[in-house]
This record gives structure tokens, sequence and C-alpha cells, in this order.
């Protein structure tokens, strides 16, 4: 390999790893905003997910919680990529 796409790589790796800070620090102050969603970044990849206990669990609570994740994760799509892909 060139040293010149050496270079490229660790450049992109560097950027990537600033932007999964980036985004670590942003999921973490938000993640107070909501009743029953939460960010993770699992391997790189900003997710919306929810859970909660079969025992506290029923359709208007679910019906929420699905919203809430479904609302988080079009919000936050948008404010990252500035686009409403689905």
């Amino acid at each position: 390999m060139s040293e010149l796409l050496r270079n490229f790589s660790v450049l992109i790796k560097n950027e990537f790893m600033e932007f999964i800070k980036t985004m670590q620090q942003i999921a973490d102050e938000s993640n107070a905003d909501f009743v029953h969603s939460k960010f993770v970044i699992p391997d790189g990849f900003l997710k919306v997910e929810s859970t909660t206990y079969v025992d506290n669990a029923n359709p208007s609570m679910l019906k929420e919680m699905i919203l809430e994740v479904a609302q988080r994760a079009d919000e936050w799509e948008l404010k990252i990529t500035g686009q409403d892909i689905n």
C-alpha cells in the first residue's frame, strides 16, 4: 500500500472516530429528553431503541414506545442527514 493511501486511511479512520465521539455526546445529552427510548451506538451505527419488562407491557404503553422511537429516529435522521429517507 502506498504511503499516500495509508495516510488517507488513517485520516478517514480519525475522522470517523471523531464523528462517533460527537454522536455519542449528542446521544448522551439527548437521552435525558426521552421517556421510553434511548440512543445507542453499536459498531458505529446510531440507533434508537426502547425496552421494557414484559410484566409492565400493555398495548397502550407498547404503542407509545413504538411511536416515540419512530418519531425520534425521523427527527434525528433529518438533523444528521438533512433528508427524510423513509
